[in-house]
């Protein structure tokens, strides 16, 4: 597979849950040898960085598929990744785990019926957030 395949734009897109897809890749990437380009794009900033992510310091802990990958890019690649990006992550999950996320409303979501996908982070939302 990685030598079909070039890592360096292999990491698609990052808005919501796209990185489910191309953080696997991007980590088979690393382990095949392409390991500057794979690990470069898996630093990127995330599309919603500064919107749903920015009470986490940009780094997305939410849909369940990106988590489990972020957690493999902490633990298994976290050597080779730039410390303050490595940092970011730690002080993100931090932030992220003060109280049990299960059921901690998040900034961005709104009320019931209301779209998702047109979900913006408010300021009282994040204080809302903060205070919980």
């Amino acid at each position: 597979m990685c030598t079909k395949e070039k890592a360096a734009g292999l990491g698609g897109q990052t808005y919501f849950e796209n990185e489910k897809r191309a953080y696997g890749f991007l980590m088979a990437h690393v382990l095949a040898g392409d390991r500057l380009a794979a690990i470069r794009e898996l630093q990127r900033e995330d599309a919603q960085a500064r919107q749903w992510h920015a009470h986490t310091g940009g780094i997305d802990f939410y849909a369940c598929f990106t988590l489990k990958h972020q957690m493999r890019k902490y633990f298994l690649f976290g050597d080779q990744l730039d410390p303050a990006y490595k940092k970011r992550m730690f002080d993100g999950a931090k932030i992220w785990t003060e109280r049990d996320p299960l059921r901690r409303p998040h900034p961005a979501f709104v009320r019931a019926g209301e779209s998702l996908f047109t979900a913006t982070v408010t300021e009282e939302g994040l204080a809302t957030f903060e205070n919980q």
